[in-house]
């Protein structure tokens, strides 16, 4: 029990957090550092969130959060503006055994880096499959493998695609929308990302390719 309130100082250590009951988790002590925080919940769909306000009043976190079991939340206010406890570090969703970490994108989000280490990066859409927004990041690593997760429409109309969803470069069919932008480095060597349908089930109309792509500077 570290105390809530207390300063979590992450000079090139790491600190594990693991839970056996099925329960959320809020992490409200202050932290700096740029060492690693290890998240392992009781359920993969057990949600971890920063009070991002003790988190910031530590000083500067330019660690990595990795959640190896356990869905990373968002703060809808602070992450959109790229002043959350990641504003500086670095979020990496892994896995724990059979069971997965993962990040749920439910709006635009603005973090220092993305590592995808084998854990899901869960996508909220709209009714038509789009998706309502996108996680902009420094540097992506893609090369450790994982899935994204979306519904996924059997078909799609040409009238849902707002115009710049097609990708003109290839073929009128081609129905593409870009999940995650990098103005920085991008890592993609090594294992491919699986998509799945939001539930994990296999994707849509066996008569259409699916596939998540990474295209200069972000998936698509």
């Amino acid at each position: 029990n570290i105390g809530s309130g207390s300063t979590v100082s992450l000079n090139g250590g790491s600190l594990e957090l693991a839970a056996t009951n099925d329960a959320s988790f809020l992490f409200d002590n202050k932290m700096k550092g740029s060492g690693r925080l290890e998240v392992t919940l009781g359920a993969e769909l057990n949600n971890f969130r920063f009070d991002t306000a003790a988190v910031k009043a530590g000083g500067a976190f330019t660690g990595t959060l990795a959640v190896n079991r356990g869905q990373f939340i968002f703060d809808s206010v602070a992450d959109a503006a790229g002043t959350g406890g990641l504003g500086n570090g670095t979020l990496e969703v892994g896995r724990a055994g059979t069971e997965v970490g993962s990040a749920l994108l439910d709006g635009n989000y603005n973090i220092k880096g993305l590592s995808m280490e084998g854990g899901t990066l869960r996508i909220e859409t709209q009714g038509n499959g789009d998706p309502v927004g996108m996680l902009t990041v420094t540097d992506l690593r893609v090369d450790g493998g994982g899935t994204v997760a979306l519904h996924i429409p059997d078909s799609i109309s040409p009238s849902d695609a707002q115009g710049s969803l097609f990708d003109h470069n290839r073929t009128p069919e081609a129905y593409q929308v870009q999940l995650a932008s990098a103005t920085g480095t991008v890592m993609q060597h090594g294992s491919q990302l699986q998509l799945t349908n939001k539930d994990g089930s296999a994707a849509g109309n066996p008569l259409v390719d699916y596939q998540v792509q990474l295209q200069g500077s972000g998936l698509n």
